[in-house]
């Protein structure tokens, strides 16, 4: 008899926890969403919906021009023919998928002032600060900033 109540139990309960890991992960999916202050400060990323996947752009940079006015070029991008591309408007984030867990992984993240792309993965501690950890092969041999939302 505690067999059949518990094989009742496992058959009423598991199409429920289905559905609330279902509803979280629609819940949760998209607090990444929005504008995001850089740890430097210099910068504001706003991160959005492509496809699939999310991904994050320069929206405003505190110094976007060089020291003859021109806007500052991504010059040290790998592709020549971004090289033109302005600072704002460069996409520095892209294939972040959610995990279930608080996790957008499976990104990578596309340093400006240096021209390199790391794997990375987003964690959110609250509701406006993210932690972004970039590495190459591995998480644990990486280095990771806070960006606060705006």
């Amino acid at each position: 008899m505690k067999y059949l109540n518990f094989l009742c139990f496992l058959i009423f309960t598991l199409p429920l926890s289905s559905y609330v890991v279902d509803n979280y992960v629609k819940n949760h999916t998209d607090d990444i969403l929005g504008e995001w202050r850089t740890e430097s400060r210099e910068s504001i990323i706003e991160i959005y919906r492509d496809g699939g996947s999310y991904s994050g752009k320069i929206v405003w940079t505190e110094n976007p021009n060089e020291e003859n006015g021109q806007p500052k070029r991504d010059v040290l991008n790998p592709d020549p023919g971004k090289r033109n591309n302005t600072f704002i408007g460069t996409v520095i984030m892209t294939g972040f998928t959610f995990d279930n867990d608080e996790t957008w992984k499976d990104g990578k993240i596309y340093n400006i002032l240096s021209g390199k792309t790391y794997n990375a993965q987003v964690t959110l501690e609250d509701a406006n600060t993210l932690k972004m950890r970039g590495y190459l092969g591995t998480p644990l041999f990486g280095k990771t900033v806070t960006w606060k939302r705006k």
